[in-house]
């Protein structure tokens, strides 16, 4: 028995050490594979070079072309101005007597062709310059802009007045409060419809987008748009009842609506930029589109004021938010290039980086099963937990200034055509500041963090509206908004970091289409509420919102800002149009 156990025991270290052998070489086998993807990386990253100078001669062969063509035109209008005389000659003729007395020692007919060239270079680039931005999308998207910041102005003026008049309109009352009610009735179902009408057929032109229709998601909403302008304009001046404009809101979202022209915008910018300038292009695309609404917010006071001849107040701003819209439909259709550049195109790489071993070794041990498993709960968990804090902010918010647009007209504000359009102007600095914001604080907060702060700055400046009695007042409580704009934005960022690249769109439309949802609860439920509470304190509304805002942060104070199989991406472009703060 003694002579057993040391046997036994060299049996038991040979299987030990044979087991640590096989070990050893799956831990060399391992590493073996992972220098062959390595490897197959480096190739990959080489056939990405090769490709990106492959682009580069075909760009510096269109940038020829381009110059061939202006030298070709150059010539032709030469030409014309010579009478069909051989320029060369004539130019010689008669530039060597005027010129050879200032040229000293220099040939005359070389100091006319270097001046010659030159002033006609600069006359011709700057012409084709001013063609290049004619036909760029952002020109496009200030003709928008400045149309719908008139628009607004216009329709909250003119429902006032709808209800102030004693022969019809929204509904004739003889108390403030009644005429309160009757307005954010109107705006209630003017909202509603707005918000309902627009979903089906916005993803019908988004799917016509994705088959090489790139203008039809433009185009199309623009016609809406125009229709519910002149709709607007023959209530003015026609006199019909304001409802009517329930049917012009109703011709906008059946067209497609804002979410489906600022998708078809998007993806212009998308198609012709490179992945470099991508986030630069779209952010000056924003702040463009927000510039535009101050813009149009300042003078829109001024333009209401107007007389149309014997047409009344708001013929003149009407018609030009109209005139303003057939121009952007007129640049839509003949003007827009929608140009493909060849690193703009689509790409499908993962947002999360999936387990090669689980793709190519069936064997995976259970260890690493769990891991993964672990990371994809805690994922399902974040996306969870950004919905609900999204959602939650979008009812504030939303709710919120929904109210708003009638809380102005009554006492003790009481605004007129001018002071409204300076409040909407407040609204689209917030655009500028929340940039701004970002930009600043981006570089030592994480998202998470970020989306705090704007909630908690829209939580502070709704709660001092709540008891806002002074104009100047108004405008306190919209400076404590400064960064009201970061956190949906931010919001979408962090729910692309959580999902793959094939589930982007699903989840993103998704988180969209559930503000949508939600507003068939806080449109009436806001509206009830603020017409219920006008005789003790009609602020009320501002301060559930403000509730409501601070209770958002709660579920974003648990996002794991990092997942450990995500991928860092770019910080977003935070000003975005679809806010309605």
């Amino acid at each position: 028995m003694k002579g057993e156990k040391p046997v036994l025991r060299r049996i038991e270290w040979g299987i030990r050490e044979r087991e640590r052998e096989r070990e050893r070489e799956r831990e060399r086998e391992r590493e073996r594979e992972r220098e062959r993807e390595r490897e197959r990386e480096r190739e990959r990253e080489r056939e990405r070079e090769r490709e990106r100078e492959r682009e580069g001669g075909r760009e510096r062969g269109r940038e020829g072309q381009r110059n061939r063509k202006v030298l070709v035109n150059v010539s032709a209008h030469t030409t014309k101005l010579l009478l069909l005389q051989p320029a060369r000659s004539v130019c010689l003729c008669y530039f060597t007597n005027t010129l050879s007395p200032l040229c000293l020692f220099q040939p005359a007919r070389s100091v006319y062709s270097c001046y010659f060239n030159n002033t006609l270079s600069a006359a011709m680039g700057t012409h084709t310059t001013l063609w290049a931005v004619c036909r760029k999308v952002e020109t496009l998207v200030v003709l928008q802009q400045l149309g719908g910041a008139l628009f607004d102005t216009a329709l909250q003026v003119v429902v006032k007045e709808r209800s102030n008049s004693t022969d019809g309109g929204v509904n004739s009352t003889s108390t403030v409060d009644d005429r309160q009610r009757a307005m954010s009735d109107f705006f209630m179902t003017y909202n509603l419809l707005g918000k309902l009408t627009p979903i089906v057929p916005a993803i019908i032109l988004a799917k016509l987008s994705d088959r090489g229709w790139r203008k039809a998601p433009i185009i199309a909403p623009l016609l809406g748009y125009m229709a519910s302008r002149l709709v607007l304009l023959l209530v003015v001046v026609l006199g019909w009842p304001i409802q009517v404009m329930w049917v012009g809101v109703s011709l906008h979202g059946f067209s497609g609506g804002f979410s489906a022209i600022w998708a078809g915008v998007m993806t212009v910018v998308s198609l012709g930029s490179t992945e470099q300038r991508r986030s630069g292009v779209m952010m000056r695309v924003e702040l463009l589109y927000g510039l535009a609404g101050l813009l149009g917010s300042l003078v829109s006071g001024h333009l209401f004021q107007l007389y149309g001849s014997t047409l009344g107040q708001g013929t003149v701003l009407v018609g030009v938010s109209l005139l303003l819209y057939g121009l952007c439909l007129l640049h839509a259709v003949s003007l827009l290039q929608v140009s493909v550049d060849g690193s703009g195109q689509e790409q499908t790489t993962p947002l999360i980086r999936k387990n090669r071993k689980e793709e190519e070794d069936k064997g995976e041990d259970e260890g690493e099963e769990a891991a993964a498993g672990g990371e994809a709960r805690s994922n399902r968990i974040n996306i969870g937990l950004l919905f609900v804090g999204g959602v939650l902010y979008d009812v504030a918010v939303a709710g919120a200034m929904e109210i708003l647009v009638s809380f102005q007209m009554k006492e003790p504000l009481n605004w007129n055509a001018k002071q409204v359009g300076y409040g909407n102007a407040s609204g689209f600095l917030i655009f500028l500041t929340s940039f701004l914001g970002v930009m600043v604080m981006s570089r030592f907060m994480i998202d998470s963090s970020l989306i705090i702060v704007g909630m908690l700055s829209f939580a502070s400046g709704i709660y001092f509206m709540a008891f806002v009695t002074k104009t100047y007042q108004f405008y306190l409580a919209r400076s404590l908004m400064l960064f009201a704009l970061i956190p949906t934005p931010t919001i979408r960022s962090m729910l692309s970091q959580q999902v793959t690249g094939s589930s982007y769109g699903i989840v993103l439309t998704s988180f969209q289409l559930s503000f949508k949802v939600a507003s068939l609860v806080y449109t009436p439920t806001y509206t009830k509420i603020y017409q219920h509470t006008l005789d003790w304190l009609p602020g009320f509304v501002f301060l559930l919102s403000s509730s409501i805002s601070v209770l958002a942060t709660i579920p974003i104070r648990f996002v794991e800002s990092t997942p450990i199989l995500i991928t860092k991406l770019p910080r977003p472009n935070l000003v975005l149009p679809d806010s309605r703060t």
